[in-house]
């Protein structure tokens, strides 16, 4: 039986298949043995773990890695590459400190490269990017086919002079207005060709109904028409196919082996930790230096300002905080226990006395209600029956009767001054006994219980 593979054979292993992975999706060419040379910190792996580092951020802000970004690589100097770098890293969220200090000149620092790449490849989910660029429909895609076409295309195609004369502005609208022009000429030229292919696609799929080679259709498709006519282009349709196939197989398999990578990279992350001890700090005198994003130039004059505004605001109220406490700390211990007695006292005499003027409303109410008349509404009658009527109630002689409505509302006067009178009684008794609550620590002020149901009614 074979021997199984031994932890550091796995782990080399695991690391040849990322970087083919890598390579195979358009990164520059990098080995497993670059990986190992930057746990390390080894300056041998810096050129390299940069060049990574921009073209995974390239892949991830356009979606691929194209001539683009090869000529944009060769084109920016090394201080451009690495501060692009930084930045993106930055605007994406991985602030480490020690990493935006890195020299810009790309001479040192590999172990923090390696960290920010296993940073960017966890976060921005680069295995799943790459799944879904290899399993993109082929069906209506006929472009792969011909790429040879499309470059020399774009070869023969002389790209136009850009002309600037800052003297004469004049010139320089004409021009605007001269490339706006052709500018619009193209798109409706584009939007022409855009209906004539669907035009020809109706045709080539009103052409091909009945055939089919997949259930979903009943009829052919532009890439499998155009196999029918070119046979020989078959083959590189294949090849094509098999290459997205050994990707996908190669990214299967990183799934599986990928907690080998991550359980490496852990130890590269306790290797710095033992090693930080040593390492000499980051100078913090300059600390703007370090920041690659969009920020105002006066950020930091304008944090400093706001800080001491907030400083003068605290101690502007720290004296006022301090008074207070002092004043409690006073008054904490100024009451004896012969003043707390007597406060009792004073309390429990003035809750007997509101009890006894409560009790002395209440009858001086229900009398008012006993000698209101009674007034018996009758007929009209003859002179001897009114005469009669006004002799039982004891009205002189030819008085005038009594208005019941203006008699009713002068009982209602009478009675809410009494309510007053009681509500005013009761706020001025709650208001001393809350003064005397306040002058004794820890009192606290409780209506009796007969008292309360008496004001629930």
């Amino acid at each position: 039986m074979p021997k199984p593979p031994s932890g550091t054979t796995q782990v080399r292993e695991t690391i040849e298949l990322l970087s083919t992975i890598l390579v195979e999706n358009g990164t520059s060419l990098v080995h497993a043995e670059h990986f190992r040379l930057a746990k390390f910190d080894k300056n041998d792996a810096v050129p390299v773990l940069w060049r990574l580092l921009f073209e995974l951020l390239y892949f991830c802000q356009f979606g691929g890695i194209d001539l683009a970004a090869i000529q944009a690589r060769s084109y920016l100097s090394t201080e451009e590459r690495c501060v692009y770098v930084k930045r993106g890293l930055q605007e994406r969220g991985y602030l480490s400190r020690v990493f935006a200090s890195l020299p810009n000149d790309a001479s040192a620092g590999s172990r923090e490269l390696l960290l920010a790449f296993a940073w960017l490849f966890c976060t921005e989910d680069i295995t799943d990017k790459f799944m879904n660029k290899c399993t993109s429909p082929l069906e209506e895609d006929v472009h792969f086919l011909h790429q040879d076409q499309l470059s020399s295309i774009e070869s023969s195609v002389a790209k136009p002079s850009v002309q600037r004369s800052i003297s004469d502005p004049g010139s320089s609208v004409r021009n605007l207005l001269m490339l706006n022009g052709k500018l619009r000429l193209n798109l409706r030229r584009l939007y022409a060709l855009q209906q004539e292919e669907a035009r020809l696609t109706y045709k080539v799929h009103n052409a091909t109904s009945g055939v089919s080679l997949s259930p979903e259709l009943n009829h052919l498709t532009l890439t499998e028409v155009h196999l029918l006519r070119h046979p020989e282009k078959l083959k590189k349709m294949l090849f094509l196919l098999e290459k997205d196939n050994e990707r996908l197989e190669h990214l299967l398999s990183w799934k599986e082996q990928e907690d080998v990578f991550w359980t490496w990279m852990d130890s590269v992350l306790q290797l710095k930790k033992k090693e930080a001890t040593n390492a000499p700090s980051v100078d913090k005198s300059d600390e703007t230096s370090l920041v690659y994003l969009t920020v105002m130039p006066s950020i930091k004059q304008d944090i400093q300002h706001c800080r001491q505004q907030l400083i003068d605001a605290i101690l502007s109220y720290e004296s006022i905080i301090e008074g207070l406490e002092d004043l409690w700390h006073s008054k904490k211990f100024e009451v004896s226990s012969l003043e707390l007695d007597n406060l009792l006292t004073l309390i429990n005499m003035e809750i007997s006395l509101q009890k006894a003027n409560l009790i002395m409303i209440k009858p001086r109410s229900s009398s008012c209600t006993k000698r209101l008349p009674k007034f018996i509404l009758q007929k009209p009658c003859n002179k001897t029956k009114r005469s009669n009527l006004s002799r039982e109630r004891g009205d002189p002689g030819l008085s005038p009767p009594t208005d019941i409505q203006s008699y009713t509302a002068e009982l209602h006067n009478q009675i809410s001054k009494l309510e007053s009178e009681i509500s005013k009684m009761q706020s001025d008794c709650r208001l001393e006994l809350d003064l005397l609550a306040q002058k004794i620590p820890s009192a606290v002020c409780i209506q009796p219980l007969a008292l309360q149901k008496r004001l629930a009614r």
